[in-house]
């Protein structure tokens, strides 16, 4: 009865002390610690349960003196490793083990998991929300005398702790709730304001505005959800650009990304990349990039020009919409200019009136206004009064008298909205081509311009002026290639009546402009793309060319077959590449090309759509000549987008929808297992993809780096856990050509390591063949690093492609891995065991071991046992198993052994 008495006063002093901590998260830290002061345990914590995932993390501990740290190895633990809790639990209402060795052949993965950290007993208690367990409260090796007492402790303390979790998620729940966006997940405005406080402290900031285009069209034509799939969709791609960068939602469709202490070329490469996007993208967003190391930045100032800047390119979005045209404007406005030009008025004879009536000659395209923004009155010339209906010269308010004669009800929006930006101070310009209706109601394809002149303190707009002007020759004519544009291919696109030819459309583009531009200069690349235009048009006079939006072409043509067009797809390669070489432009595909054949019954918009998507389909598959048109490959190349961007997306959620296998690796002369390759697998909508498939994705993305890391963190937690039963396991891991230049990885490998309390012994380093002589220098320098701390490497996948004997012995590979394309076509012949018994030997002889893969026979281990391989590996063994799968083969051969002995 004492003893109990003395358990409730203990717990009720420690809650007494609870209740005068202020700072919820510093709660459950003291009563860990209060609960290894008053029974001598040597770690006390707390798991905590992800419904989502169904697993358990450590979320606190507290350890004794002396005592390592185990919680950042209990992270995101499968129920497994929980199994034997769970069992217990169905029989008493606590988990007592008092010698873990007791489970170690019931509960292998449990066993592993907790022998690895040291524990030889344990006491938890399970908390419970609606009879459901979400976590575990306990401690590890508490003296035995105790152990009745630190049950009873957890008892009456477990319900409190519990009210602490529950308060502690309520109050991260409104916190969370009140700084992000709830649709998108983004951070909100208020996150932003509370962010920027501490830009004093920044290095580097480098700022992008974001406007989603046309949003308010998309939820006017189709609804409320398929605005938000649209705001969805940009702030995905956005996650995927700037992964590590925060991500701001301010209102509707205003996104802002702050990339704070990133180095510049780096921020200006994530740039590139979201243009790239953009520009592939069937939507658009419009976007303002600033950058300052300014120690005095001012951020409301940078936002303020990045919001300028995003205008602009919404601008520039919209022209181009209207005219194909992607021409930089150059409308800043001369300060200089304007007082030389306002000393000419004061010192000269000037006529006002004159001026106006010859800009606005007849003969000359051009219509000319002016205004008082305050009393909105404005003068028009002559012309623009006869041309468009006007009454008279003095018109009042200007803005709402020309909105009447824009033509498409989609085009009033974008001007209202310029226009409203321009009178608010969001925008310096206004610049939009469009169509009107003129006094006769024929429509015309005019291009506005117009600017704002403000008062010194720039609070109040004065006077704003600009002229209207005929559009008919830009709109029709590229002027760089001299090709018709788009919008005269929808107009004019005809499909022959001659009953011996079929109409072909062929797709094309220039490939690597920017990088040519940056090297060479803008007016040197126009004129390569000039002469390019001029040597296709000469070359091909009978075909009709047009220009689509930035560097994509499209040519119609007439054939009697589809030799005829690759024919011609193979010398308009040609002669891009002609050019590219004449300026020395290194490029190694220069163009992406590809054709279909015009179905009479489509019309122009959706021969233009299949068009564009031969292009896209074309620059994914560069190591073609050209591609032809086929829904199954323009279906496979959109499931592939989807499928890259899931990928990008689940790495950026702490490897969502990943997972390892191991594939034993078995030694020769005992047929025991000595280690295990870890494998990468991974499950879109469900199922699993192909590693063939996905890994190229992540090279390519060089989001391979990241998965990478999680891919050795993990390897090695298991091996530290599979040696309780192993205690020489060797884990191998493939690494990819694209960490190696990462210069990171052997201070990454050598940190997880330590980590895990593990020598370089238990890791071996796998590189293909194929990539094996990339990078001779930075390669050889990883490998000597990683092998003076004991890691071993391995040559993969030896015979699978060129396979020179020299790489054996050019880097000092401790393990050849022979490919199971070997074993397949040499084992029938004697000559060829001689062939492959040499090489073994050569190996043996620089002493290096020889693991054989592949092997599904009987015959085929025969084989290899004759050739004296040292190791093997295959589905005859084993398949690549899940992690408990294979610590249930563990505890198999331990209960043979065991009987054995027995």
């Amino acid at each position: 009865m004492s003893q109990d008495k003395n358990i409730i006063d203990l717990a009720t002093t420690c809650i007494q002390k609870c209740m005068s901590i202020q700072e919820t998260e510093k709660i459950i830290p003291y009563i860990l610690s209060y609960m290894i002061s008053a029974f001598h345990c040597e770690r006390s914590y707390v798991f905590e349960k992800d419904a989502e995932e169904n697993t358990f993390t450590n979320t606190y501990e507290f350890c004794a003196e002396n005592i390592s740290s185990q919680l950042h190895q209990l992270q995101k633990e499968p129920m497994e490793t929980f199994l034997w809790w769970f069992d217990d639990l169905k029989v008493n209402d606590y988990v007592l083990i008092e010698d873990i060795e007791k489970i170690k052949y019931t509960y292998p993965a449990s066993y592993a998991a907790v022998k690895s950290q040291d524990i030889h007993s344990l006491i938890s208690l399970p908390l419970r929300i609606h009879n459901e367990i979400a976590g575990f409260i306990g401690v590890d090796n508490p003296p035995k005398q105790n152990i009745q007492s630190v049950v009873e402790f957890l008892k009456l303390i477990s319900g409190y702790v519990l009210l602490v979790i529950k308060n502690r998620n309520l109050n991260n729940k409104m916190k969370y709730t009140s700084l992000h966006d709830p649709l998108t997940t983004a951070y909100n405005r208020y996150s932003f304001q509370e962010d920027i406080e501490n830009s004093a402290s920044w290095l580097s900031a480098g700022l992008i505005y974001c406007d989603i285009t046309e949003l308010k069209k998309v939820n006017d034509h189709y609804g409320h959800a398929e605005r938000n799939k649209l705001i969805l969709h940009w702030y995905k791609i956005l996650e995927n650009v700037f992964t590590k960068d925060k991500i701001y939602r301010l209102g509707g469709d205003e996104f802002i990304v702050l990339c704070i202490n990133n180095k510049k070329d780096e921020f200006h490469e994530k740039i590139q990349k979201l243009k790239n996007t953009i520009q592939e993208d069937t939507f658009h967003l419009a976007i303002g990039c600033v950058w300052s190391e300014d120690k005095n930045k001012n951020i409301h100032e940078l936002m303020k020009q990045a919001d300028c800047l995003m205008y602009e390119d919404k601008k520039k979005y919209y022209s181009f919409l209207r005219s194909g045209s992607r021409n930089d404007y150059n409308l800043m406005y001369d300060a200089t200019a304007a007082s030389t030009f306002t000393t000419f008025l004061k010192n000269n004879f000037f006529d006002t009136e004159f001026l106006l009536d010859s800009l606005s000659d007849s003969r000359v395209p051009y219509y000319v206004f002016a205004g008082d923004l305050r009393s909105n009155i404005f003068y028009i010339t002559d012309n623009m009064k006869e041309k468009f209906g006007f009454k008279e010269n003095i018109v009042f308010n200007l803005f709402s008298e020309w909105r009447k004669r824009i033509y498409k009800e989609e085009d009033v929006h974008i001007y209202d909205e310029q226009i409203e930006n321009i009178m608010n101070g969001k925008c310096l310009y206004h610049d939009l081509k469009y169509q009107v209706k003129d006094c006769h109601d024929n429509l015309i394809w005019i291009h506005c311009q117009g600017k704002v002149k403000w008062d010194k303190e720039k609070k109040i707009p004065l006077f704003f002026s600009g002229t209207v002007s005929h559009q008919e020759y830009d709109f029709i004519i590229d002027k760089t290639t001299n090709f018709p544009r788009e919008h005269v291919l929808m107009n004019n696109m005809l499909i022959p009546v001659q009953k011996d030819t079929d109409m072909y459309a062929i797709g094309f583009s220039l490939n690597s402009i920017r990088t040519i531009n940056e090297a060479l200069g803008r007016k040197k690349t126009d004129s390569i793309i000039r002469q390019i235009a001029y040597a296709l048009h000469e070359k091909f006079s009978n075909s009709s060319f047009f220009r689509l939006d930035g560097m994509r072409f499209m040519a119609l043509y007439e054939a009697k077959d589809v030799k005829e067009i690759k024919k011609f797809m193979v010398n308009v390669h040609k002669i891009i590449e002609y050019y590219y070489n004449l300026y020395n432009v290194g490029i190694d595909s220069p163009c992406s090309i590809g054709y279909l054949k015009c179905d009479p019954k489509d019309n122009p918009e959706v021969i233009l759509e299949k068009t564009l998507n031969v292009i896209r389909f074309a620059k994914n598959e560069f190591d073609k000549e050209y591609v032809e048109y086929a829904d199954d490959n323009i279906y496979n190349y959109k499931e592939d987008s989807k499928v890259f961007l899931s990928l990008n997306n689940d790495i950026q959620h702490n490897m969502n929808n990943f997972h390892l296998v191991i594939q034993p690796i078995i030694d020769m002369k005992t047929n025991e297992i000595v280690g295990g390759e870890t494998l990468l697998r991974w499950k879109y909508k469900g199922q699993n993809v192909p590693p063939q498939r996905f890994i190229p994705l992540l090279e390519k993305s060089k989001q391979i780096v990241k998965a990478g890391k999680w891919i050795l963190d993990q390897a090695l937690k298991n091996v530290n856990r599979i040696r309780c039963y192993y205690s020489d396991f060797n884990i191998s891991v493939n690494v990819s050509y694209v960490q190696i230049c990462e210069e990171d990885l052997f201070s990454y490998i050598h940190d997880t390591l330590k980590k895990y309390d593990l020598p370089g012994s238990v890791l071996t380093i796998e590189l293909t063949e194929t990539h094996f002589d990339e990078y001779p220098e930075k390669l050889q320098d990883f490998i000597e690093k990683c092998q003076s701390i004991g890691i071993r490497f391995a040559l993969d996948d030896f015979g699978s492609a060129y396979s020179s004997l020299s790489l054996l012995f050019k880097y000092s590979a401790n393990i050849v891995k022979l490919d199971k394309s070997l074993l397949k076509e040499l084992h029938n012949s004697k000559d060829n065991e001689k062939l492959l018994k040499a090489i073994v030997n050569a190996c043996h002889e620089f002493g290096k071991k020889v693991c054989m893969e592949g092997i599904e026979t009987e015959e085929e281990l025969h084989f290899t046992k004759r050739v004296f391989a040292d190791t093997l590996q295959g589905f005859y063994f084993y398949k690549p198993m899940e992690l408990q799968d294979f610590y249930e083969v563990m505890s198999a051969k331990y209960n043979e052994e065991k009987d054995i002995q027995s």
